[in-house]
């Protein structure tokens, strides 16, 4: 009886003690879960952080691309005008030096 009495004891701790670890297994996968959401959340965060921040650098890239061609386009019709300009001054000329030609020719 005494026997049986200490094994009943014994079996009575060894249950304590695998419900006790069975719980504090139970908490460490609930604490692992949070950290590994509250990780997962973190990194989802900084991804979209990366994103928007891309973003803002391929927009002002564009940005910064268009108004760099725009300033060319003027440079360039800049240069043409006074290309035509100077073309035209230059068959102004052309042509009164031709009429001083003839009307010297003629005299």
């Amino acid at each position: 009886e005494a026997h049986a009495g200490v094994l009943a004891e014994v079996r009575g701790l060894a249950e304590a003690a695998r419900v006790q670890v069975a719980a504090e297994h139970a908490t460490q996968l609930e604490c692992i879960a949070e950290a590994h959401a509250g990780a997962m959340a973190d990194a989802t965060r900084a991804a979209e952080e990366a994103a928007a921040a891309h973003t803002a650098v391929v927009l002002g890239m564009e940005e910064g691309h268009a108004a760099a061609v725009r300033s060319m386009e003027e440079a360039h019709a800049g240069v043409v005008a006074e290309m035509e300009r100077v073309a035209s001054e230059a068959a102004a000329a052309a042509a009164a030096a031709a009429v001083a030609v003839e009307e010297t020719h003629a005299a």
